[in-house]
């Protein structure tokens, strides 16, 4: 099994393996294997944003999986990635995917599933009249915090480690989009922490709260003054919801049912330290 760099001199050469849109794409580092039998018969799609690597596309031909093509492509990614400033590989894929959670598994990747995977557009939140009028009654807008505040940052990482969530998982939060809010006492009660996309999207990385729905509100207001104040509103807002918390504020904001945005079967895994 040999793996080559996916050019424009052989990109035809794997233009059944990988879609159109990556195989033209500039902004992403292509990968392909060949068989023994000098046939193309995987690819590999990865982009880099901030200190992840993201895998788009992650594809072998099914009459040659299991004989180490998967495994070949993604050892030269890691040998690429070690003479860089990435400290990580993360990748988002359906749970049909067929033995893709096991191979990163194996390969070690931490995998979990993500039941409650909602994709809202960006402009259904903002442009609604709901989240105008909590805007603008914000009565908590003072216990609202920016992640680079003091020491919120390692409040929250304590925060989120009480909900059970592994804190490494939370590699590449944007400190533009995140934050968390205080009670009276000054201990954090509720956290929104979000990465950025390169096309634009914003991804929930994290959402939880002790209980307080205003909090919860409060934290979205400031999200949402951050995004009109960068003209964000293209694009798309995806989260995982754990509490039902986040759910039951989409349905208050958009007026729409939760199910319109859900997407079913997804799995997500993360591996770290790569340097």
């Amino acid at each position: 099994m040999k793996v080559t760099r996916i050019t424009e001199k052989n990109r035809e050469f794997f233009e059944e393996l990988i879609p159109e849109e990556l195989l033209y794409s500039e902004d992403h580092l292509l990968l392909g294997a060949i068989s023994d039998d000098d046939e193309a018969c995987a690819a590999l799609a990865v982009e880099a944003f901030e200190s992840l690597a993201l895998i788009r596309w992650l594809y072998t031909d099914p009459d040659v999986r299991e004989q180490g093509a998967a495994t070949a492509m993604m050892d030269v990614l890691t040998s690429i990635l070690k003479h860089t400033e990435i400290e990580g590989i993360e990748i988002d894929f359906e749970d049909r995917a067929g033995g893709l959670d096991d191979f990163l598994t194996d390969y070690g990747f931490l995998v979990g599933s993500d039941p409650g995977i909602y994709k809202v557009p960006i402009a259904d939140l903002v442009y609604g009249a709901v989240i105008e009028e909590l805007a603008e009654n914000d009565r908590y807008e003072k216990r609202i915090h920016p992640l680079s505040d003091g020491d919120i940052g390692k409040k929250t990482v304590e925060f989120v480690q009480r909900y059970g969530m592994d804190p490494t998982y939370l590699t590449g939060i944007s400190l533009r989009y995140s934050f968390s809010a205080v009670d009276e006492d000054g201990n954090i009660s509720c956290c929104i922490l979000i990465r950025e996309r390169n096309e634009g999207d914003l991804d929930v990385a994290y959402m939880a709260s002790d209980g307080s729905f205003q909090l919860l509100a409060s934290t979205l207001c400031a999200v949402y003054d951050v995004i009109l104040e960068d003209n964000r509103t293209e694009g798309y807002i995806t989260f995982t919801d754990r509490t039902d918390k986040a759910v039951e504020i989409i349905e208050k904001l958009t007026g729409a049912d939760s199910e319109e945005y859900r997407i079913p079967g997804r799995k997500h895994g993360i591996m770290l330290n790569l340097i």
